[in-house]
């Protein structure tokens, strides 16, 4: 499909710049006429139309996010058709991701950041999993590539593009969060969620590291992707205190009970999964700050800010995009440029 920039869809939505392609879709920062207001267009590609898995694909990710309405879930308006372009429309997230954060940090993320997360994240997708039995939805993509983080300091969940509703069959994820049973073709619920949100607190404590990257010399498959189910599949986590020597016992328990292989042995809820960790944090001498007095920085972290636990200071650690002379407010309400991982972190959305 072409690029669809200067164009606009339903005389409504004005294309102002490409922000990110996937394999199915491609998304764009629109204008629209209408509500006065930034938001992001998901387009899907003019050659897939046709194609009856990708039609499906792309029209359940719209039917999921139409039965969504949390605060900490990226905001769905409509599902349309416009001289052949199927597209749906969503807030444009002002922003960061996670993944950046974590990679911009000189240091592991400090453990109250996790509890802000955790906060965040899991009731948003436990509100999804206990949606009426006939739409309880399951992410299947937990990945911190998909927690956004606002430059308003909220925290939000986003991409439910391989999302499993009750009713059907899941596939695809990201391999080295993706639970036992995804590779085996076992039952999807909850405890897949758990799984994934365990391998990324894995990854925020470790400083950067998952558990299971198809590296270790055991591992067996020709492919990355065979590798690492091998080791999600027979191999336990290395210890987290091998890449972080601050990780308090109880902390790095709370971890490995979520990404257990048996589905059994995790945690049964999001909220159970949040609650023990917020828990063991408590008994680590950790505080729950009452409005957000003394928590990190979310709004640094969304600009593209590094964080350093050591001195608790932020620098700039980002490129900056100038905005276009177009006779449009800036997408930044206080009309400053934008962090370039603004425009990298809205990928999450194909």
């Amino acid at each position: 499909m072409g690029n669809l920039t200067g164009t606009t869809l339903s005389g409504q939505y004005f294309l102002r710049e490409l922000a990110g392609s996937g394999g199915m879709a491609d998304v764009y920062l629109a204008w629209d006429k209408h509500r006065t207001h930034w938001m992001a267009i998901k387009v899907l590609r003019q050659d897939l139309t046709n194609n009856e898995r990708f039609l499906e694909q792309f029209s359940t990710e719209a039917e999921i996010y139409r039965q969504l309405n949390h605060p900490n879930i990226v905001r769905f308006y409509e599902f349309r058709q416009d001289a052949g372009n199927m597209y749906f429309v969503m807030d444009w997230v002002e922003g960061s991701d996670l993944r950046t954060a974590i990679r911009n940090s000189r240091d592991p993320l400090p453990f109250s950041f996790i509890v802000q997360i955790l906060q965040a994240i899991c009731p948003a997708l436990h509100y999804a999993h206990t949606l009426d039995k006939n739409h309880r939805i399951f992410h299947c993509d937990v990945k911190p590539a998909n927690i956004m983080l606002q430059i308003d300091g909220k925290i939000l969940l986003t991409d439910f593009g391989v999302a499993n509703l009750a009713s059907r069959t899941s596939s695809g994820g990201t391999p080295p969060y993706m639970a036992p049973e995804q590779f085996s073709g076992g039952k999807i619920d909850a405890r897949t969620d758990i799984y994934a949100m365990g391998i990324t607190l894995y990854e925020i404590i470790s400083g950067g590291k998952t558990p299971y990257r198809g590296e270790t010399a055991s591992s067996r498959g020709t492919t990355p992707k065979e590798r690492i189910e091998w080791e999600h599949l027979n191999l336990p986590p290395p210890p987290l205190e091998q890449f972080n020597a601050n990780v308090p016992p109880d902390l790095a328990e709370v971890v490995y009970t979520a990404i257990n292989k048996n589905p059994d042995r995790r945690y049964s809820t999001m909220l159970a999964f949040r609650d023990a960790f917020i828990t063991a944090w408590m008994k680590c001498g950790g505080e729950i700050e009452s409005n957000n007095q003394g928590a990190v920085d979310i709004t640094s972290l969304a600009q593209g800010k590094q964080f350093h636990p050591a001195n608790r200071t932020v620098t700039m650690d980002a490129q900056v995009v100038g905005q276009d002379s177009r006779n449009f407010p800036p997408p930044h309400p206080t009309g400053e440029d934008l962090p370039g991982a603004i425009l990298s972190a809205i990928k999450k959305f194909t």
